[in-house]
């Protein structure tokens, strides 16, 4: 029996012990977590983890476990934030560069100039073409002369006698004979006289040669109507004379024969000689569309002393002509060969004029048969939008400094400008879409 006591004093007095050793076993994480889970849903917490969760130790535990699990959430929140910000930032800046790339352009303005270019060759025309260098034609050579009339420019006056011709009328059905000498009387008072004895048919009209009865420029008259004093009241209003021109000379001007009057007049000569027989080598050469002339051994003499009074004077001319006939339009298309041979491989664009080529006499060949020409074609080069050198697939990844030097060897452009986008790019686009070339006639200032 006593053994059974002590077994009791030792069961009793083990219940308190029991309680505060139970409850960290039982605490653990399972009421952790139920505490946690059930607040948010307001649900009723059992009594027995109610006591367990106001115990001190237990709540002390629970409390590090919490900070320790809100660090190492923490810690990991901000290690994937940082890593979406990150991944944000880095394709956003990607996004950035394409656009940018997206947008690098390039624009090349040209100012273009006609480039002037001439070929010069000689041409032999023949009857009939030798080689690739002549062209069929003929010659014409002979001995000419002429003359012309020129008036002084230094001149002095002095009165004169006006003069002209007038027409008289009859409405009679008698002839009216009048002597040289018979008075007109204009409607302003102003008195001529018939040169010459004439007789006016009747109902007919006569011309005379008429003059003023006095010197001076107030009888150069207009076209007007005069009366014959000598006749009869009655006749006056039947036979009668008008002037249909003005009438001259009332005042005489006296030329002098100058230097300057001289020099003019060889000028002049020159030229209108040169005409005179180039009109004749077209009648000899009618068979040809063409005609060039030279004027050899020419010589030419004034008829006057200088310092003397003279109304005109002469000029007179000879010289020995060579005419060249020849085909327009074959000698056009052999000098526009020329032309081209010329330019070569160049790839600019040449205009050719419509007006003929230049033409000089070189020589006669062929005892006066054959002749041979100076044949002078002028063109422009110009550059245009077509052309390959200025094509954008030409500056593809050049900087501004290459553009400019390589447009500098290409002929017809005056000035260049080159603008980037972005600025700050120093190449151009590797796309040629983005590279834009304008022409202009010329470049100006902003």
């Amino acid at each position: 029996m006593p053994p059974k006591k002590k077994i009791e004093s030792a069961e009793a007095s083990t219940p308190q012990t029991d309680v505060v050793t139970a409850a960290p076993i039982r605490k653990p994480t399972v009421k952790k977590r139920v505490v946690k889970k059930t607040l948010p849903t307001k649900k009723t917490i059992p009594a027995a983890v109610v006591m367990d969760v106001q115990d001190p130790i237990v709540e002390a535990h629970r409390m590090d476990d919490e900070k320790e699990s809100d660090t190492t959430n923490n810690t990991h929140v901000r290690f994937y934030r940082n890593i979406a910000f990150g991944f944000l930032g880095l394709t956003l800046l990607l996004f950035g560069a394409v656009y940018l790339m997206s947008l690098k352009r390039v624009t090349i303005t040209l100012a273009t100039r006609p480039a002037t270019i001439e070929a010069q060759a000689v041409v032999l025309v023949a009857e009939q073409r030798n080689d690739l260098n002549s062209i069929r034609g003929s010659v014409q050579v002979w001995q000419d002369t002429y003359t012309k009339e020129f008036y002084p420019q230094s001149v002095r006056e002095e009165p004169g006698i006006a003069a002209g011709k007038a027409t008289l009328y009859n409405d009679t059905d008698r002839a009216q004979p009048l002597v040289a000498t018979t008075r007109l009387l204009s409607k302003d008072g102003l008195l001529f006289r018939l040169k010459t004895a004439i007789t006016i048919p009747a109902r007919g009209t006569i011309q005379a040669d008429v003059y003023a009865d006095q010197t001076g420029e107030k009888n150069n008259i207009n076209p007007t109507q005069f009366t014959i004093p000598g006749l009869t009241p009655a006749k006056q209003e039947v036979i009668y004379a008008k002037n249909e021109s003005p009438m001259t000379g009332g005042v005489k001007r006296i030329g002098i024969l100058g230097e300057a009057d001289v020099k003019r007049a060889q000028e002049e000569f020159t030229t209108v000689f040169r005409d005179f027989v180039t009109e004749k080598a077209k009648m000899l050469l009618p068979d040809f569309s063409g005609v060039v002339v030279e004027m050899q051994d020419q010589e030419i003499t004034v008829e006057g002393e200088v310092g003397k009074e003279v109304d005109v004077f002469t000029v007179n001319g000879k010289a020995r002509i060579i005419a060249i006939g020849y085909e327009t339009r074959e000698l056009t298309e052999w000098a526009n060969t020329k032309l081209k041979e010329k330019i070569g491989q160049n790839r600019l664009t040449l205009t050719i004029p419509d007006a003929a080529p230049e033409l000089h006499f070189d020589a006669l060949t062929e005892g006066n048969k054959e002749a041979r020409l100076i044949v002078t074609r002028s063109g422009s080069l110009h550059l245009d939008k077509d052309n390959v050198l200025i094509q954008q697939s030409a500056f593809v990844g050049k900087t501004a400094k290459d553009i400019k030097d390589y447009l500098g060897q290409v002929p017809g452009i005056d000035a260049v400008t080159i603008e980037f986008f972005p600025r700050w790019l120093k190449n151009a686009p590797s796309n040629p879409d983005k590279i834009t070339v304008t022409l202009v006639d010329k470049i100006t200032s902003s």
